[in-house]
């Protein structure tokens, strides 16, 4: 049997989901601020890997596949997850401010990075956390950085936290820039990203917009 703190997490993290469907099908919805959706968004990507962490170790103790009401809850996860999602990313781009396409002086702008001798020219490109853009700049940045080994640790994670903006970049918190760090930083991008992208996939074959 699976712990009871796991079934806990996992029931919470699809009630959050469900309460996150139901808000954004209702009137109130119309009036959310870009800030407020930003936040939502995080919250919903952040119960959805919950969600996908539980089912593996209810799995693990094969709760996953005996239990009946499991499989209900899946479903239902999912139901609610992808409308969620496919509808908080729409409002997230209606409220995204137009483009100010009137020409101002260039500004420069430096960033320090404290390895002139394992300097990498930036190849990859920069992620604000879209997940349709998350596999081309996983593979640029892994081949460039993850896995030169003439780079530290802590160096590759100076990098990768340079090149991350928007919702990617919160999804990393304040974490300090160390050797562990960077290890847990990068698990956890791909744990999110990784997820939102075969889930989305999923989704557009079963019909769902994003």
């Amino acid at each position: 049997m699976a712990a009871p703190n796991t079934s806990y997490l996992y029931e919470a993290a699809i009630h959050t989901i469900k309460r996150m469907r139901s808000f954004t099908a209702s009137e109130d919805f119309k009036a959310i601020e870009a800030e407020e959706v930003e936040v939502r968004l995080q919250t919903l990507m952040q119960a959805w890997a919950q969600v996908k962490d539980c089912e593996a170790k209810l799995a693990a103790t094969g709760d996953l596949l005996t239990n009946a009401e499991v499989e209900r809850n899946m479903v239902a996860a999912e139901q609610s997850y992808f409308p969620a999602y496919a509808a908080l990313e729409k409002r997230e781009k209606e409220l995204a401010p137009r483009p100010d396409t009137r020409e101002t002086p260039a500004i420069a702008v430096q960033v320090n990075l404290p390895f002139a001798e394992h300097d990498v020219k930036n190849t990859w490109g920069t992620f604000d956390g879209s997940f349709t853009k998350w596999q081309s700049f996983k593979d640029r940045f892994t081949a460039a950085v993850h896995a030169n080994e003439k780079i530290a640790p802590a160096y590759k994670f100076a990098y990768l936290k340079s090149s991350l903006s928007g919702r990617a970049a919160r999804t990393l918190g304040e974490w300090q820039q160390t050797d562990q760090n960077y290890g847990r930083a990068w698990a956890r991008l791909n744990q999110v990203y990784n997820t939102l992208r075969a889930e989305n996939s999923f989704a557009r074959f079963s019909g769902f917009q994003f």
